[in-house]
């Protein structure tokens, strides 16, 4: 992948980050099932981990 992909890659992964926090922060307020929000916390945090990877691969592109 290179450098322009992996930075649109990056947006779109924070963008979903950040609407799954709104997601578990409304679920909070509307009293959503422990369930539901567990599973909404797991994917966000595949999502900072998919962040994190994309970040370290940018970051090998600017060493480079």
């Amino acid at each position: 992948m290179n450098k322009e992909k992996l930075q649109h890659h990056l947006k779109h992964l924070q963008e979903r980050h950040t609407l799954l926090e709104k997601k578990i922060n409304d679920g909070y307020s509307h009293y959503l099932d422990d369930m539901h929000l567990g599973k909404i916390k797991h994917e966000k945090l595949g999502l900072k981990r998919d962040i994190e990877n994309t970040k370290k691969k940018l970051a090998e592109y600017d060493e480079a």
